[in-house]
């Protein structure tokens, strides 16, 4: 089973989490709603519920949510972060005999657009072992959860896997962010977020004679592979840039 630990300051925010949730093709799953307000949050009875003070650190809200959860596996959720169905299942496959698998290719969505982003940790994009929580606990801390708990695991050689071909199945809202998030322990805000990431979804043109829709970088990958030339170190990571600006479909 994997238990999703939902944490909940917004009461309309809440059911359209839980509508998610219920949607998740992934059949053996429990939610527990963590309310983390200073005001009354209402749960459908079905769901248990933890309650933790408005100023509570984050970590220390975490372990105490989590020490409800019956599953093996653990999953942490945003409210207003959005999850497609198929993403608890995804998940489970990404883990495959590791502690952590983490979503670093996934949307990202501004009050007026969605971009896609790469080599950003989110927590709501987290899913973890039972097991390597226990033995690595969050860390009493307000901020920075991602990289101490990613830090702690690696300490004990717990393996950790990383989702870069779904991005659509996690999309992380930068509108909810109270605070700049850290990447690379530098805080990054909304603003440094959106120069980070890449038009979504990828623009479009038409092309005669293509049978099958393809990326731009794949494109110029098969081309300068069909001449001879070997690929580069860097040449994935520039087939996935040239990916996400442009594809290339059949001319109807």
């Amino acid at each position: 089973m994997i238990s999703c630990i939902l944490l909940t300051r917004d009461p309309a925010l809440l059911a359209k989490a839980i509508a998610m949730f219920e949607a998740q093709t992934y059949p053996a799953k429990e939610l527990i709603v963590a309310v983390y307000a200073d005001k009354p949050v209402t749960v459908p009875a079905k769901y248990a519920t933890v309650a933790c003070a408005a100023d509570e650190l984050l970590g220390v809200a975490l372990n105490k949510s989590l020490a409800y959860s019956r599953g093996d596996l653990l999953s942490i959720w945003r409210e207003g972060d959005t999850y497609a169905p198929g993403y608890l299942a995804r998940a489970v496959l990404a883990l495959h005999g590791a502690a952590v698998a983490r979503w670093t290719n996934h949307l990202i969505q501004f009050g007026d657009e969605v971009r896609r982003i790469q080599g950003l940790s989110v927590l709501g994009s987290f899913v973890l072992t039972k097991a390597v929580w226990k033995t690595t606990p969050f860390r009493a801390s307000r901020n920075d959860l991602e990289r101490s708990m990613l830090s702690d695991a690696k300490a004990t050689h717990s393996a950790i896997t990383e989702v870069l071909d779904a991005p659509t199945l996690y999309t992380f809202n930068a509108g909810t962010l109270a605070s700049p998030l850290m990447s690379a322990g530098k805080p990054v805000d909304a603003a440094g977020l959106r120069a980070r990431s890449r038009i979504w979804p990828p623009r479009v043109i038409h092309v005669p004679f293509l049978e099958h829709p393809i990326g731009l970088g794949d494109a110029v990958k098969h081309a300068t592979a069909a001449i001879g030339i070997k690929p580069c170190g860097g040449c994935d990571q520039r087939a996935a840039t040239l990916n996400a600006k442009l594809t290339l479909v059949p001319k109807s």
